[in-house]
């Protein structure tokens, strides 16, 4: 049997390509998603007023940026050319946080999942899968930038941790160029503050131990030469929280 040229084309899709077609033609919610939508990522960050944006938050509550610059930060990194990086750990959900960019622990694909991924899209809203759809998937270690649309956080910051290796150690290497890859695109695009979870310690079973590591070493190797002036822990899990106290408190 010959097949037509429309069934021979849908053939050869895989499915993340059928799955990425699917989100770039899905309807937008409403006008205002709509226009959201082609909006450039240079312009983003200033084209609404702080004002209209939390009129349309998803997230029921949210830490502003006054209640985060008054809580006490856990520890303050300062380079030697005085450039200083204040850091806080919060237990709240990842998508609370008030800032320039919130980074979302995606999977290859970064059309969703669970965890922390979840939380980001559903206080994103329809538009976030909408344009990850068009950025044909992320590699490990890699880090691409989307708005943040109807999340506190202005922009999203997608990043893919690593499995850990076949001997069951964790990949430290591959952690570390996530979140240098994270705040290469936090310094391309002027942004100050930043919301982190802890990547790769959910599903992929990184070591949460290790990870606090990772973060205070990379904060310290990029702290001369970045933009980034704040960062925001979330660390709601009790694990996680005194894996992280114990490093930076």
């Amino acid at each position: 049997m010959t097949l037509n040229p429309l069934t021979q084309q849908f053939s050869s899709q895989n499915y993340f390509e059928q799955a990425c077609s699917r989100y770039q033609k899905q309807p937008f919610e409403d006008d205002r998603a709509k226009a959201n939508f082609p909006i450039l990522l240079e312009n983003w960050s200033n084209s609404h007023s702080l004002e209209t944006r939390r009129q349309f938050y998803r997230v029921d509550t949210f830490l502003s940026e006054e209640q985060i610059a008054e809580a006490p930060a856990v520890c303050t990194i300062t380079a030697q050319n005085g450039h200083s990086i204040h850091v806080y750990l919060f237990r709240d959900p990842i998508n609370q946080y008030e800032v320039d960019a919130v980074i979302n622990p995606a999977n290859e694909t970064l059309l969703g999942g669970g965890g922390a991924d979840k939380e980001i899209h559903d206080g994103a809203g329809p538009n976030l899968v909408k344009e990850c759809a068009y950025l044909h998937g992320c590699e490990v270690g890699e880090a691409k930038i989307t708005k943040g649309y109807d999340l506190p956080a202005k922009y999203v910051i997608h990043t893919v941790g690593p499995l850990l290796n076949e001997n069951g150690s964790p990949n430290i290497e591959a952690l570390e160029t996530c979140y240098r890859s994270c705040f290469a695109l936090c310094d391309k695009y002027h942004l100050k503050s930043i919301a982190a979870p802890c990547v790769a310690c959910g599903f992929y079973a990184f070591p949460v131990e290790v990870s606090a590591q990772i973060v205070r070493s990379v904060i310290q190797e990029i702290c001369g030469h970045t933009s980034v002036e704040k960062i925001v822990l979330s660390v709601p899990k009790d694990n996680e929280w005194q894996a992280y106290y114990k490093v930076f408190g």
